[in-house]
């Protein structure tokens, strides 16, 4: 316990926090991203997550067939309808969009699994939406 005639104690020269054991001459160290750098980590995960989407909804898309076959009903329209109005519901988008989504994931998982692993890898940064109207059954509006 210091008094107040006391002088104060000397600083030792040890470490005193976290940032003061970290030696920032080390090369092999590299410096904390700037803020392009944190826009660019960002969309690397973002395109990690568009990947990883497609491949849960395509999932989602065949657990419901397996389903619906289980119980007696093949891919009529009314099976193809309540998948993508159950997707529309969950993800709070039209039925359109959620159609969209569903062939979007069933051609990039199944028949362009190069462009899922790219966009897996971060190579591609944005979700791989461009391929979508040059796919086999897409409607033009």
């Amino acid at each position: 316990m210091a008094f107040a005639d006391e002088p104060p104690p000397e600083p030792d020269d040890g470490p005193r926090c976290e940032s003061d054991f970290f030696d920032w001459e080390d090369a092999s160290a590299s410096p904390p991203p700037d803020a392009v750098g944190l826009v660019v980590e960002v969309a690397d995960v973002m395109a990690t997550f568009a990947a990883e989407r497609l491949v849960r909804v395509d999932r989602m898309r065949r657990e419901a067939l397996v389903d619906a076959e289980r119980h007696g009903s093949g891919l009529t329209e009314v099976v193809a309808r309540s998948i993508r109005l159950e997707l529309a519901c969950a993800l709070r988008v039209t039925e359109h969009a959620a159609g969209e989504l569903l062939g979007l994931a069933e051609a990039v998982v199944h028949r362009y699994p190069a462009v899922l692993e790219l966009t897996h890898r971060q190579t591609l940064r944005r979700p791989p939406r461009t391929i979508h109207p040059y796919l086999p059954n897409h409607r033009r509006r």
